[in-house]
């Protein structure tokens, strides 16, 4: 009996064992395209007491294609269990996240009220008939936490993220999120909208905004803890850009911001393209760096008086915290053209400014068809290309690359992707450099040579070398010259390969 005993001891430690490994397994739920399959299988996947089954490891994955059609009847929500929704692995089209209407009414597709990441999808607020519901996702419970990668949110009456509750957390990366409020209603586009809120974290990064009616972020007085925006492409927002109100901390790098505030301001009208505030009397601790600001003012100069002026850049709170004018760079060579971008809103600054035109009667973004076969319910992609053709702001980051989301391929004579999978290996010693620099680099061909220094606004403000060179390692000393003391770029190209370091001259 003995031997009995110890087998099944045995045996119930292997079992054991295999329940920990499996548990720290991911559980996938493949979910099958259609109407109300998402909603049912995430209700259903509960035991037969009704307990939710390895929510912290599962996650639902939705197929991909042009016929990944997911209906949704009534609000995908999660109390008191994490949510985990993603695309199945691939190159297909997103699924696409659609509300549906349910007894003449279609509800939001997301009311979170726990921890919800979401990778992979093509989201709407548009219904199946047309109509256009507000609050995309509506952040329910406190201190949950949002993470949101490569998704595109599309189409929304009023706010992209609603926030309901106090101490929530948002990680938004390689997301567009496009169309958000309607031209004849500005005062309700919102990207975050924080309804007065504390949040304890905002990171923004490799992110496109585009068509907002009011602004990325709207603060309605609670406190952000941290706020960091690293390489974001914004373009089109009508009233201003991001108000984050009261403010500990704030990182802004890397961004451009096309025709952000674009609708003239009345002198009562508080507004700001940036803007950020004390808390309790303590200014923020706020980097500003490497961004660039651009304003097309020809189709508003009509309308500018001595009561209708430019929307500000900078709040007084803002503009004390940060250097302005080394900040935010509107230098004409640092203005972005597009591949494809859209068009600057003109018809929602006549229809709210002139007198002769109902500001109710203006028309919608501009949403251009796409060819291709889908099942004409949506796009199959983002319609707009925020790709540029820049030699200035195509390595003018703090780490000598693009500026804006990168998911769009600047381009440096032959792209800047391709270049840098090439490479070349170079460094400068010591650092800071003071009159002299030690420069050491490394071909795998015969290749010319050409180094240059630029200052962090992309002027050109040195040539290194412009010499051939054998494959190998090769080092030399040269005299930093006339540079002043401050931060540059030091950039090499050797053949169709690029490197770019940072420079700190004392």
């Amino acid at each position: 009996m003995k031997k009995i005993y110890n087998a099944f001891g045995l045996i119930f430690l292997f079992l054991a064992f295999m329940a920990m490994d499996i548990n720290g397994q991911i559980r996938y739920v493949d979910v099958a395209p259609g109407i109300g399959t998402l909603t049912d299988t995430i209700k259903g996947d509960t035991t037969d007491l009704g307990e939710r089954i390895d929510a912290e490891n599962t996650v639902y994955r939705l197929q991909r294609g042009d016929q990944a059609y997911y209906g949704l009847e009534g609000s995908i929500s999660n109390s008191g269990y994490p949510l985990t929704i993603e695309a199945a692995d691939g190159d297909g089209a997103r699924p696409f996240l659609q509300p549906r209407v349910v007894d003449s009414e279609a509800n939001r597709p997301f009311r979170p009220k726990g921890d919800i990441t979401l990778r992979g999808l093509h989201v709407t607020n548009k219904d199946n008939l047309g109509g256009l519901a507000t609050r995309m996702l509506r952040c329910d419970d406190d201190g949950i936490r949002v993470t949101l990668d490569n998704c595109w949110f599309d189409q929304d009456a009023q706010s992209f993220i609603r926030v309901d509750d106090p101490d929530m957390k948002f990680y938004i990366t390689n997301c567009v999120i496009s169309n958000i409020g309607v031209p004849m209603d500005p005062n309700n586009g919102r990207g975050i909208d924080d309804r007065g809120n504390d949040i304890d974290t905002i990171v923004i990064e490799n992110c496109t905004f585009f068509n907002v009616t009011s602004r990325i972020i709207r603060d309605d007085g609670g406190v952000i803890n941290y706020a960091r925006l690293n390489n974001n492409t914004i373009v089109n927002v009508g009233q201003m850009g991001i108000t984050f109100g009261k403010i500990d901390t704030l990182i802004m790098t890397n961004n451009i911001a096309m025709n952000a505030g674009f609708l003239p301001k009345d002198d009562d009208d508080d507004w700001f393209v940036f803007a950020a505030d004390s808390v309790e009397g303590v200014a923020p601790y706020v980097e500003m760096t490497n961004n660039t600001a651009y304003l097309d003012t020809a189709m508003i100069l009509a309308f500018l008086n001595d009561t209708i002026t430019i929307t500000p850049i900078f709040n007084p709170t803002l503009a004390l915290a940060v250097d302005a004018a080394g900040n935010i760079d509107d230098n004409e060579n640092w203005n972005i053209v597009f591949t494809d971008g859209p068009p600057f809103n003109d018809s929602m600054v006549i229809y709210t400014l002139d007198p002769a035109w109902m500001a109710g009667n203006a028309p919608d973004w501009v949403v251009p068809d796409l060819p291709g076969d889908g099942n004409g319910l949506y796009h199959l992609d983002v319609y707009f290309d925020f790709g540029y053709k820049h030699t200035q702001a195509v390595f003018g980051a703090t780490d000598g690359l693009q500026l804006g989301d990168r998911n769009w391929d600047a381009t440096w004579t032959t792209g800047i992707r391709p270049v840098l999978q090439e490479g070349v290996s170079l460094s400068l010693y010591p650092m800071p450099v003071g009159n002299n620099a030690t420069i050491s680099f490394e071909l795998k061909a015969d290749a010319l040579v050409q180094m240059e220094v630029y200052s962090l606004t992309g002027q050109r403000v040195a040539e290194v070398i412009n010499t051939q060179y054998p494959a190998g390692t090769h080092e030399f000393n040269w005299e930093t010259g006339s540079l002043g003391t401050g931060m540059y770029l030091l950039r090499m190209k050797a053949g169709n390969a690029t490197s770019t370091v940072k420079m700190i001259v004392q």
